[in-house]
């Protein structure tokens, strides 16, 4: 081993990254990405430990905030009970017309079983009367059309729509969608499931 392989050796040895390059500003970076961000999120200099700041804010306790005023949380504009059984409505309404053409085709796609009336609808079309039943309890259409689901479930699997034992009562199906979609919605016309 000779002078050239111990210098080498040495040579390999040593960090040059860290001769060649500066090491990286965290808070600097950071302070340039807040520069980026529209003015109401930057709240002012921000620091290389984030969760120091947010240690630092009390939590407030719930019955606190009524006695305080206006909180944070009620200063966004949520949506009313009203304005989200509306909205809900008009998808409900969606996933039904969307159940209605495929009950039509009798649970088929190109003349081929499908789980098409199987898994999507039934969990769209139930979660959503299960959301809706606590917001608009009068409505009779969501316990009516959750009962239906339950019972008619059966009906809509792959293994039923390969026998063919229920393609005469599909097109009734595709029927009582329609008018569940009708009671809900107070019309048959696809335009009042649009966004106004």
């Amino acid at each position: 081993m000779g002078w050239s392989d111990v210098v080498s050796n040495i040579a390999m040895k040593v960090p040059w990254e860290r001769f060649m390059f500066r090491p990286r500003d965290e808070s600097r970076a950071l302070e340039q990405f807040a520069a980026t961000l529209p003015a109401a999120t930057a709240s002012g200099p921000l620091t290389s430990t984030p969760t120091a700041t947010k240690a630092s804010a009390p939590t407030p306790n719930p019955t606190e905030i009524g006695s305080q005023g206006v909180s944070e949380a009620s200063a966004l504009s949520l949506p009313t009970t009203e304005e989200t059984v509306a909205d809900l409505k008009k998808r409900l309404a969606k996933e039904l017309y969307r159940f209605q053409l495929d009950l039509a085709a009798e649970c088929k796609i190109a003349g081929k079983p499908c789980d098409c009336c199987e898994k999507h609808p039934i969990l769209g079309i139930e979660s959503m009367v299960e959301e809706l039943v606590p917001m608009d309890p009068g409505n009779p259409a969501y316990s009516a059309l959750g009962q239906w689901i339950k019972a008619n479930a059966h009906k809509l699997t792959i293994e039923a729509s390969a026998s063919g034992k229920y393609d005469q009562e599909y097109p009734r199906m595709a029927a009582a969608m329609r008018a569940f979609r009708k009671d809900l919605m107070g019309t048959e016309a696809l335009s009042a499931m649009r966004a106004a």
